[in-house]
């Protein structure tokens, strides 16, 4: 009876702690091709692939990625964004958070050369009606692959 006991306690710490961790990270990923072309005359530049959104053209272009806030009762930011890009060039990508009524509230910016993670700095701070813009300005022939953004509890 002790042994079920203390089996009972530790089957009840693991899966409090494995609730706190799932808890904790807070992550959306989204495949690149849930963004869109920024300007409706670029849409033939672009093709939606399984690896995410191309840019098939010799120029730059940039693409538009809404993300999803699934913590509205939470103002208090974003931990991380990242963005997984493919090709060669400068790549750049601007987070806005925006307010309710259309509004930036705050945004970051950062930028890469070649093929990579790009890591954009953080936003400490929303609207409780408002939401997520991400614009990328992607080099020709470039794949803009995975977006992932830890939203904070």
């Amino acid at each position: 009876m002790k042994h079920l006991n203390i089996l009972s306690l530790i089957v009840g710490a693991c899966l409090t702690l494995s609730g706190a961790v799932s808890a904790a990270d807070n992550r959306q990923n989204f495949n690149g091709s849930h963004c869109d072309p920024t300007y409706g005359s670029q849409t033939g530049d672009f093709i939606d692939q399984y690896n995410g959104i191309r840019n098939l053209s010799a120029g730059v272009r940039y693409v538009s990625c809404p993300l999803t806030v699934d913590e509205a009762n939470v103002v208090t930011g974003i931990n991380n964004l990242w963005v997984h890009l493919t090709g060669n060039g400068n790549f750049n990508c601007y987070l806005y958070s925006m307010n309710g009524n259309g509004t930036i509230r705050q945004s970051t910016f950062a930028n890469r050369v070649n093929t990579g993670w790009l890591a954009l700095p953080i936003i400490n701070t929303d609207d409780f009606w408002g939401s997520y813009m991400m614009y990328c300005l992607l080099p020709g022939g470039a794949t803009l692959n995975t977006v992932s953004m830890n939203e904070r509890d």
